[in-house]
């Protein structure tokens, strides 16, 4: 069974503040609420930014949860990275489309 898109917020923002919480880094800074930044067919891209980190140079300046539509994992940064190269790997051998 999918998971559904309130339980996703759930698991990111419990994901997110404890990132922060356990960030000698981040848990000097104040974050906004956590909010949908993106969604695709495999997870939803949820981020917590900060002004702060912002107005000091720090771009993004947010910290960010990708959490799977299917069972609710936090996608780590390899398999966020093996999506996309698999994805632009399909982009780059369709071939073209020829309109006679």
């Amino acid at each position: 069974m999918a998971l559904t898109y309130e339980q996703a917020v759930v698991i990111a923002d419990r994901c997110i503040r404890e990132r922060i919480a356990t960030s000698e880094f981040f848990s000097r800074y104040q974050f906004s609420d956590v909010g949908l930044k993106s969604e695709n067919e495999r997870f939803w891209t949820f981020v917590a930014g900060s002004d702060q980190l912002f107005e000091e140079g720090y771009v993004p300046g947010a910290v960010f949860a990708c959490i799977d539509k299917q069972d609710g994992h936090l996608w780590s940064r390899e398999e966020q990275e093996q999506f996309y190269e698999t994805r632009a790997a399909a982009r780059r051998i369709e071939p073209a489309i020829r309109v006679a």
